[in-house]
């Protein structure tokens, strides 16, 4: 008995040339703009009209990195409309650029904070809080 396809029967396994399912870009964009507005699992699953086991297996990535997915998305649709030619989102882009980056903005409000409390002890005769 030959086996096709690698399957154990003969005519088992998935057919020649036959392609896994893909779910749409569109769908996983929907998925992830729901959860970066925080909306709850089961709400998402309602409003797509699946269980929310399936969301859970075939939206996982989606669910677990919304707000960085829609940020992405965004950021990418900034830059061509800057390239456009659009001046709005040319200067959006470049106040992005300029931000300080996160760890530096944390060390900057930390030496703010200690400016603060040296400025209180010296208003306060160099006495400590």
């Amino acid at each position: 008995m030959t086996t096709t396809h690698g399957g154990k029967r003969p005519g088992a396994g998935r057919p020649k040339g036959s392609k896994t399912k893909r779910t749409p870009a569109t769908l996983r964009q929907r998925v992830a703009l729901c959860a970066a507005d925080q909306m709850p699992v089961a709400d998402i699953a309602a409003a797509l009209g699946i269980q929310e086991s399936r969301l859970l297996a075939e939206f996982g990535h989606e669910l677990q990195h919304a707000v960085a997915l829609v940020r992405s998305e965004q950021l990418a649709a900034l830059a061509v409309a800057a390239q456009g030619g659009n001046a709005a989102a040319s200067r959006a882009l470049l106040d992005i650029a300029s931000r300080p980056e996160p760890e530096r903005a944390d060390e900057q409000k930390r030496e703010q904070s200690d400016l603060v409390g040296r400025a209180l002890r010296i208003l306060d005769g160099g006495r400590s809080r």
